[in-house]
């Protein structure tokens, strides 16, 4: 497709043919073969990551019995209470819109 890695369209081609005629066998990959979207962690990445400026920060009460519950519920899915957060804001304001 570019001239950078010297492939053509006909050579992209017939590695999707090779590819569909000869999938790779579970004994040639090294990790897992399909990761589901669902299974990936949401948010921000953790350090390292190119800044994209400031967050705001927002800060919230929650009854004892609420908090439990989504320590619990992070601790399950392997996710952290601030992800659960911005995940049931988001879908939220997906459902209800935002008003003006």
């Amino acid at each position: 497709m570019s001239a950078e890695d010297g492939l053509t369209s006909d050579d992209y081609a017939a590695m999707a043919q090779s590819y569909e005629e000869n999938p790779p066998r579970r004994d040639e990959m090294v990790g897992d073969p399909y990761v589901s979207p669902s299974a990936m962690r949401m948010g921000r990445p953790r350090g390292g990551g190119e800044p994209r400026g400031a967050s705001p920060t927002r800060a919230l009460r929650l009854p004892a019995r609420l908090d439990e519950a989504l320590e619990e519920r992070a601790s399950n899915t392997g996710s952290t209470v601030s992800e659960l957060m911005r995940e049931a804001v988001t879908e939220y304001l997906d459902r209800h819109g935002v008003s003006s």
